[in-house]
């Protein structure tokens, strides 16, 4: 009975831990639904919980088991194991807020130019999916805008940037040069850009311009 306590405990605890993090995750991945890799991001975080959670039902039922036999040194180590995954824990959680919040903030029309621009240069990393809707909103500046292009393998952000009618004009017509794989559909946000027509008044001169207007 007494050990079957100790497993009950620890299966609590882990839950509580393993559990709470994959939700964490999940309520960020649910923020970008149009993700091609969101299934993989869900493995990923289900994979990972799961590990955390058995690592905290492990230590505490060894814990537990150590505290009724009166062996303080090893519940001591484990102790100390398990406030590493706390730990651990807690930062993934702050992290996952953080993340989350960057993305509905991105996305919120009434956001601010500082807020956008501190999620553009944020030291965290929020990733490319923050990029692109920082790079689409209506109220990013141009220097913001600025920052954001010619970053490695974000062609996301690219097309954001060649539909956002901020974007300054240099950029624009840099976007327009490329001669890759990325041509037509860059052609194609730069002719959804309002400033179009202004930015590119010999329509012939925009690379790969696909149809006519």
């Amino acid at each position: 009975m007494e050990m079957m306590l100790r497993l009950a405990v620890a299966a609590v605890l882990a839950a509580a831990v393993g559990g709470g993090r994959f939700l964490a995750h999940a309520a960020v991945i649910r923020l970008v639904p149009d993700d091609a890799q969101n299934a993989i991001a869900v493995v990923f975080a289900a994979l990972v919980s799961a590990l955390l959670g058995l690592a905290v039902f492990v230590l505490a039922a060894l814990g537990l088991w150590a505290t009724t036999r009166g062996a303080w040194s090893a519940t001591a180590i484990v102790g100390v194991l398990l406030a590493a995954l706390f730990t651990f824990t807690a930062i993934d959680l702050r992290h996952a807020a953080l993340l989350r919040r960057a993305l509905v903030d991105a996305a919120d029309p009434a956001t601010g130019a500082e807020r956008l621009a501190e999620l553009a240069r944020s030291p965290i990393g929020f990733g490319y999916e923050i990029d692109n809707r920082v790079a689409s909103h209506p109220h990013t500046p141009p220097e913001v805008l600025r920052a954001l292009h010619g970053r490695p393998d974000q062609i996301g952000t690219e097309l954001c940037l060649a539909a956002n009618p901020h974007t300054p004009d240099d950029i624009l017509k840099a976007l327009a040069a490329r001669d890759d794989q990325w041509r037509e559909p860059l052609a194609l946000a730069l002719r959804r850009n309002p400033r179009y027509h202004d930015v590119f008044p010999d329509q012939r001169s925009l690379i790969g311009a696909g149809t006519p207007p």
